[in-house]
């Protein structure tokens, strides 16, 4: 595509994902980062589910750490993408502690 905007990012990484492309998500992300585009809730949910069909312990904290920097910094979404590979990757004190976060 000569011009990419949000929704057609939304578009390919939600279809990556869904179709187990786990590796390929993240790198889009990567790109959309560099292009300058924010990444909204939704997005954030979809990159913690990348990392968890991955295995991916690297990538998952990063992402946390700039949902943070959010406002609001959690919902439903990310929560349960949060719950999601902290769980998967082996680390269940972290999704715990996920549970209790508002």
């Amino acid at each position: 595509m000569p011009e990419r905007d949000l929704v057609s990012w939304n578009t390919m990484i939600s279809i990556l994902t869904r179709h187990g492309f786990g590796f390929e998500t993240l790198c889009a992300f990567v790109e959309l980062w560099n292009h300058g585009f924010g990444l909204s809730s939704m997005l954030y949910a979809t990159g913690f589910s990348a990392c968890a069909s991955v295995y991916d312990l690297e990538w998952g904290p990063h992402l946390h750490s700039r949902v943070v920097h959010m406002e609001p910094s959690l919902d439903v979404f990310v929560g349960s993408g949060l719950i999601d590979i902290y769980g998967k990757c082996g680390c269940v004190e972290y999704a715990r502690r996920c549970l209790q976060l508002k």
